[in-house]
C-alpha cells in the first residue's frame, strides 16, 4: 500500500495534477481560441470581398463611392466643386480661356489623388488580410498546443485514476486481511 501511495504522490508531483484547474485552463484556452479563429475567419472573408471589390472597380467613380475615408470625402467634395466651376466658367468663357484650363488641370489633379487613395485603400486592405493570416496561423498554434495540452493532461488524469483504483483495491485487501487478522484474534 506504501509504494502505491507513493506512486500516486511522484505520479502528481511530476504530471502536475494537483487539481482540475490545469485541464480547466486549457479547455477554457480552447474556448477562447476558438472563437477568435472564427472571428479571424469572418473578419478576413469580409475584409477579402471588399479588397476584390475594390480591385474590380479600380479606376471607376464606383471605387472612389466604394473607399469611406475622410480624405477621400473631402477629395470627392473638393472634385464636385471644381466640375461645378468648370461648369460656370464654361458658360461665360471658351475652352481655351486660362482659367478653364486651370480648373481642368485640378479636375486632373483630384482625380489622380482620387486613385492614389482608393490604391491606398487597397493597400491597406491587403495588409489588413496579411495581418489577419498571420494572428490566424499564431492562434491556429495555439489551438494545437492548448488541445495537445488538454490531451496530454486528461491521458495523465485516466494515468492517476488508474493508479488510484490499486491504491483503493491495495487498501480493501489491506482492510479485509486486518479484518480476518482481528477475527482470528477473537477465537
Amino acid at each position: 500500500l506504501e509504494s502505491a501511495l507513493t506512486q500516486v504522490k511522484a505520479f502528481r508531483d511530476s504530471s502536475g495534477l494537483v487539481s482540475d484547474a490545469a485541464r480547466s485552463d486549457a479547455a477554457r484556452t480552447i474556448s477562447v481560441l476558438t472563437a477568435r479563429q472564427a472571428e479571424l475567419s469572418t473578419e478576413g472573408a469580409d475584409a477579402a470581398a471588399a479588397l476584390a471589390s475594390l480591385q474590380a472597380r479600380r479606376g471607376t467613380p464606383e471605387a472612389a463611392q466604394a473607399v469611406d475615408t475622410e480624405a477621400m470625402a473631402g477629395l470627392r467634395r473638393s472634385l464636385q466643386q471644381q466640375q461645378s466651376q468648370l461648369q460656370r466658367l464654361l458658360e461665360v468663357y471658351g475652352e481655351n480661356y486660362g482659367p478653364v484650363l486651370d480648373a481642368r488641370s485640378s479636375i486632373r489633379e483630384t482625380q489622380s489623388a482620387i486613385v492614389g487613395e482608393v490604391d491606398r485603400t487597397i493597400q491597406a486592405l491587403q495588409a489588413k488580410l496579411a495581418s489577419f493570416d498571420r494572428e490566424s496561423v499564431a492562434n491556429a498554434s495555439g489551438l494545437d498546443e492548448a488541445r495537445g495540452r488538454l490531451t496530454r493532461l486528461n491521458g495523465s488524469q485516466n494515468q492517476l485514476a488508474a493508479l488510484t483504483s490499486t491504491v483503493d483495491r491495495e487498501q480493501k485487501a489491506l482492510d479485509l486481511l486486518e479484518d480476518q487478522r482481528r477475527e482470528l484474534s477473537r477465537r
